[in-house]
């Protein structure tokens, strides 16, 4: 069992991982544009080659920090059971632990479109490049149903956890699911100009995982 002071800390270290990473979206992802106008594989085209080293760079190395900041969380619905709430953390951090392998394939995706169209369009290297890019794409949508699935399930057991009432955190707490957050950030061109949306949709992931984490330190806190 870890101490109040250990859970705290973990839960500081994941926020801040968390904010960082908002940042390092934006720098690698952001632009004026909606992803309705510039869809998110091709929105690094054109980008400069520190921008996309930022993004996955940092999309590697800080998700170890985030996955951390969900420690408060795991505590929090520890009271409804050490079963359940290993499961739902469990699927909510191994989500987290597979989210660079984006970051990874929309840097590679850009500098690949990138390249092609500085060759002749006809050419048999364009041909080539986009072979390559179809194939990434297909198993980088493989792997993302795959992740989705976890941080839907992780997030519908934690909601459904905390509105049973058994957990540590309030019944209130149940509607800040951070997958459904993620979606209406990521979606946000629906629902906000561009200038809102191409900043919204690139950390859609933090607004449902920060959030999150937040509110459960902050009432977690309280609570010791």
């Amino acid at each position: 069992m870890l101490s109040e002071t250990s859970i705290r800390i973990c839960g500081i270290i994941g926020i801040l991982a968390s904010l960082i990473m908002v940042v390092a979206d934006t720098i690698f992802l952001g632009r004026w544009e909606s992803f309705k106008q510039f869809p998110v594989e091709s929105r690094t085209v054109g980008f400069p080659f520190w921008r996309l080293n930022i993004g996955s760079t940092l999309g590697v190395c800080l998700i170890p920090f985030v996955a951390v900041g969900f420690v408060p969380v795991y505590f929090a619905l520890l009271p409804s059971g050490q079963t359940m709430a290993a499961i739902a953390t469990g699927l909510l951090v191994y989500f987290i632990g597979m989210a660079p392998g984006a970051h990874v394939y929309y840097a590679n995706n850009g500098i690949i479109q990138g390249i092609s169209k500085q060759l002749p369009a006809a050419s048999p290297e364009v041909e080539a490049l986009k072979a390559v890019s179809f194939d990434q794409r297909k198993i980088f949508l493989g792997m993302g149903y795959i992740i989705l699935s976890a941080y839907f399930s992780g997030s519908v057991l934690y909601s459904i956890l905390v509105a049973i009432g058994k957990t540590g955190l309030p019944v209130w707490m149940a509607v800040v699911n951070p997958f459904f957050l993620t979606a209406a950030a990521y979606t946000s061109s629906s629902w906000a100009p561009s200038i809102i949306s191409g900043y919204l949709s690139p950390v859609s992931v933090y607004v449902g995982v920060t959030t999150l984490q937040v509110l459960t330190l902050v009432l977690m806190w309280q609570a010791f």
